[in-house]
């Protein structure tokens, strides 16, 4: 009696079933029709662009819904689960625990491990700075791979002709894809990439490849900092410490 008056009283709050209704009908039609515009989206749907647009929102900090740099939307890897989740992952998270919390310690920086998915990063672990001024990470976070540093440094291990196909959502001209790929040699070089400010005004993030022994490498280990604490001095100090703890996790995953 108690669970049908309860269910009663939650019907009777129209609104909130109704946004719970709304929200599933807007992810079940991106990834049946894939990417769309907020007003088409609400055409479809028979909603006001309003409330979409808070729809949008709200899924987009859980990773369910992303927009692209096209001002489409598309659904995210929390709701399609495009990074696989296996036992591979799941050890990857489970190693990666105590590598990221050392690494944070050290640097006093937001940390994260992340993978590649498809043309995107997707943050599969991380740990936040504790200091006031700091950079706000999330598991389940997803950045363009081109421009996020961990993305930037898992292609800079990957054979060229595969990219211009895998990078094929952002619509890369012939001169962006020239300059990604002498970014790219640059990093397999230097063995760590750079993004300053290019996925969030603000914000620099030092990425290093997780490698195996054989095939392409299974993650980056990351730093992300406040650009008031990332001058190239330290971008050169955090670097040697993302790589250290990309080895160290290198290691504990070759025990497994």
């Amino acid at each position: 009696m108690k669970t049908e008056r309860y269910i009663s009283a939650v019907r009777n709050k129209g609104g909130l079933v109704e946004s719970v209704d709304n929200a599933l009908r807007l992810l079940l039609l991106l990834r049946s029709s894939g990417p769309m515009r907020l007003v088409d989206i609400a055409d479809e749907l028979g909603l006001a662009r309003s409330t979409i647009h808070r729809l949008l929102s709200t899924l987009s900090t859980r990773g369910f819904v992303i927009q692209l740099e096209n001002r489409c939307y598309a659904v995210g890897s929390t709701f399609v689960g495009e990074v696989d989740d296996s036992a591979d992952v799941a050890t990857l998270r489970r190693c990666a625990g105590p590598v990221l919390a050392a690494l944070s310690a050290r640097t006093e920086e937001s940390v994260s491990v992340q993978v590649l998915d498809g043309a995107f990063v997707t943050f599969v672990a991380s740990v936040e700075s504790t200091k006031i001024l700091r950079v706000g990470v999330h598991t389940g976070r997803r950045l363009p791979a081109h421009r996020a540093s961990g993305g930037k440094a898992i292609l800079g291990c990957r054979p060229w002709p595969q990219l211009p196909t895998l990078l094929e959502p952002w619509h890369l001209d012939s001169d962006q894809l020239a300059d990604l790929r002498r970014e790219l040699r640059g990093i397999r070089l230097r063995g760590f990439a750079v993004n300053n400010q290019g996925t969030e005004p603000g914000v620099v993030g030092i990425g290093c490849p997780v490698i195996r022994p054989s095939g392409p490498p299974v993650a980056a280990v990351c730093v992300a900092a406040p650009t008031t604490r990332a001058g190239r001095a330290r971008v050169r100090a955090l670097a040697e410490d993302v790589i250290l703890a990309a080895h160290e996790l290198t290691d504990v995953l070759a025990d497994q």
